[in-house]
């Protein structure tokens, strides 16, 4: 086999692994047929490794990304020329919306944090179907009404909250689309300790520290790279056996089972 036929195999072989996960996981996944089937038509896998970048700030748009695999965080770089973290992005999330929406620069940098599988809706045909499908123009902005509410969550729930509060409420928002439905088994977010510190704004002392007594009373389990969270945390949460939000948020009193968001809202799969 020539290796220009390997390499279209391959990327046969990865848009229909990524179109897979994305039917059943996230924005793409609620979306009607016929507009599924527009999409995915459209679209242009890729695989980034770890550390590679998806785009940069300030790059002109090229498209909106869908994550199938893998974990990708959103940052800019302040005036100072510090990294700011504005969240990450998991699998069945869809991102780079805005810049599509307004045609102006990227305003953050997207980059891989765990080797990432992903699709690129390009922006032509973004406009293509759009106008030719006007009715499908809420649908997309479904994507960035979701992002804008993951941001506000993580702003103003996540980060305002104590150290312990904190890290439980980022790791329920990192882990929100696959509790819904399945509140009651363990759900494995992949995830470092020194990542998870770094969105939460903490140390990686402190993090460490807040999942040690989570992980005393098995609420936790610590794995190199990623971090379970057992059925126990969820049922002491008072996730309903059909992972829906409840409608108030349980006792917080105790410092490892703090509250989590109350927010009644579609599934997120983003925290920026």
């Amino acid at each position: 086999m020539i290796r220009g036929t390997r390499s279209y195999a391959r990327r046969v072989s990865d848009l229909e692994a990524a179109v897979a996960v994305l039917s059943r996981r996230g924005w793409l996944s609620e979306q009607p047929a016929d507009l599924r089937d527009l999409i995915t038509g459209s679209l242009r896998p890729l695989r980034v490794s770890a550390g590679g970048t998806v785009y940069s700030q300030g790059d002109p748009p090229d498209g909106i990304y869908g994550l199938a695999a893998g974990q990708v965080k959103v940052s800019v770089i302040a005036a100072d020329g510090t990294e700011v973290v504005g969240g990450i992005i998991v699998p069945g999330g869809w991102f780079g919306e805005l810049s599509v929406f307004d045609g102006l620069p990227r305003p953050q940098s997207a980059i891989v944090t765990n080797n990432a599988l992903l699709v690129r809706l390009p922006g032509a045909l973004f406009k293509k179907i759009t106008a030719a499908y006007p009715q499908y123009l809420p649908n997309f902005i479904q994507i960035m009404a979701r992002n804008f509410r993951s941001s506000s969550i993580y702003r103003y729930e996540v980060l305002p909250a104590p150290a312990s509060q904190r890290v439980v409420r980022l790791m329920l928002l990192l882990a929100d689309e696959e509790i819904r439905g399945n509140a009651f088994r363990d759900i494995v977010l992949d995830i470092g300790q020194d990542h998870l510190a770094k969105i939460a704004g903490l140390s990686r002392q402190t993090v460490n520290r807040v999942l040690n007594e989570l992980a005393k009373q098995d609420l936790v389990k610590c794995r190199y790279g990623r971090i379970v969270l057992c059925r126990r945390l969820l049922r002491t949460l008072g996730f309903p056996a059909d992972g829906a939000l409840c409608d108030s948020p349980p006792n917080s009193n105790h410092a490892s089972t703090p509250a989590r968001t109350s927010t009644r809202s579609s599934s997120r799969t983003n925290c920026f």
